[in-house]
């Protein structure tokens, strides 16, 4: 420790600490030599070892998915499930779908650690378009956490029977993506802009007729209601609560 109390590392394994991990370290020792409270130490330190959670009202940090290329390959399996070949342009208008609707279904939170950029076709996953380009890599997939899976499945079963055509242009109409083109081929679509558009409260219309329209389906036309068990055994259908949209009074 040095002269002014903050924690040095000086050595070579220091040195490649990830900076959360060194700031979790300064904590534990600024607790010990009573620099501050014990409650705001151990309220940080919790935070990061809870892997990364937020305050109230503050966006999730950790993605739910280990990486963008472990849910590319669940929706390229479950393609396949359905006797189906995934093109590389409709894959990757799902994943932008998935990014937009789990964010807004839980509170900002990323489904994958990754961005999306605005390609002159559609919105990519520049990282797993390079690496898809030629063949599927030798990448080992990870096992996705239910909550993941579950929510894949309700944007598969939305928008998985549309062609890349189709997704491209619904997409491709919507402002997130023509906000990040108008900046330039390249230029990243922000979780904050799909967040706002995809979770902008749209007129209520039947399912079946959203599917044709270019304004996106709410998230509850997403979210599939789990199937639990009662405790006679019985099936009982769980949907996410969703809280209201408030809404601006109109002006007489």
């Amino acid at each position: 420790m040095g002269d002014s109390g903050e924690v040095q590392y000086a050595d070579a394994e220091g040195a490649n600490l990830r900076k959360s991990e060194v700031h979790s370290i300064a904590l534990e020792e600024r607790l010990r030599h009573g620099v501050f409270s014990k409650f705001g130490a151990w309220t940080s330190l919790r935070r990061m070892r809870n892997g990364g959670g937020s305050r109230k009202g503050e966006p999730m940090a950790s993605p739910a998915a280990p990486s963008s290329f472990d849910v590319a390959y669940w929706f390229i399996d479950r393609a396949l499930d359905d006797d189906e070949y995934l093109q590389p342009q409709k894959l990757h208008r799902l994943m932008f779908l998935a990014q937009a609707y789990f964010a807004v279904a839980y509170n900002g939170r990323k489904l994958m650690p990754a961005i999306f950029v605005a390609d002159e076709f559609g919105p990519i996953e520049p990282n797993v378009f390079r690496a898809c380009a030629i063949q599927r890599p030798p990448i080992e997939a990870k096992a996705l956490p239910e909550i993941v899976t579950h929510f894949l499945e309700g944007i598969w079963r939305r928008f998985g029977n549309h062609s890349a055509e189709f997704l491209s242009r619904q997409v491709n109409a919507h402002p997130p993506y023509g906000a990040a083109l108008a900046l330039g081929v390249g230029s990243e679509i922000t979780l904050k802009m799909m967040v706002a558009f995809y979770g902008k409260k749209m007129p209520t219309m039947p399912e079946e007729t959203a599917a044709d329209m270019v304004a996106p389906p709410p998230v509850d036309q997403i979210l599939r209601p789990r199937l639990m068990r009662s405790q006679n055994g019985s099936p009982v259908s769980v949907q996410k609560w969703m809280p209201p949209v408030k809404t601006s009074p109109k002006k007489s």
